[in-house]
């Protein structure tokens, strides 16, 4: 997987190191079910890409990505990284999962201000990402079985949405982060 970034400072301008976590949407369809070695691998890569101590908010879209309805939805994932950005001390990456592709990138429009770009992700890799991020989000008792190596909290769709409606993201995210898998394979 090769990448390129831009990297998320601390209010110190510092990077803190620390472990990553996976924040999903769940509109995913569901693949087939990943082995716990692709799961702990797609996370290994996040790690080695630099990303630590904050969110990758997996995004799959769907159809032609210059059309109004897939612009809207890059809008309202940007302005969620920036409102958690704003709101917590998290820095967020926004990763685009396109239906049909055998790759992840980034997701970037003029209001997301910071992001890591992730190109090249295998076909397994991206399966696991998304088997991850359904874990995550929908607490299905399988899917979490790595989550929970992680120690990641269980938040779905309609809690994001509710807490930003409500001004309540820093408590959803109060305590996101426990654990993690060690960076080496």
């Amino acid at each position: 997987m090769e990448t390129s970034a831009i990297p998320f400072a601390g209010r110190s301008g510092r990077q803190r190191p620390g472990p990553s976590n996976v924040i999903p949407f769940l509109a995913a369809p569901r693949r087939d079910g990943s082995s716990s070695l692709q799961l702990a691998a797609a996370l290994r890569r996040l790690h080695k890409a630099g990303l630590r101590g904050g969110f990758v908010l997996v995004v799959p879209m769907s159809g032609d990505p210059e059309s109004g309805a897939a612009h809207r939805a890059v809008t309202w994932w940007s302005r969620l990284c920036d409102r958690i950005r704003e709101r917590t001390r998290l820095r967020v990456a926004l990763m685009d999962v396109s239906e049909g592709a055998g790759m992840a990138s980034s997701v970037a429009d003029e209001t997301l201000r910071r992001a890591y770009m992730i190109d090249e992700v295998t076909p397994a890799e991206r399966s696991a990402l998304i088997e991850l991020s359904r874990g995550v989000c929908t607490a299905h008792p399988h899917l979490l079985a790595e989550a929970r190596a992680t120690a990641v909290s269980a938040v779905r769709p309609d809690e994001l949405d509710a807490a930003l409606r409500n001004g309540t993201l820093s408590g959803l995210f109060a305590h996101p982060i426990t654990a993690s898998l060690p960076i080496p394979a």
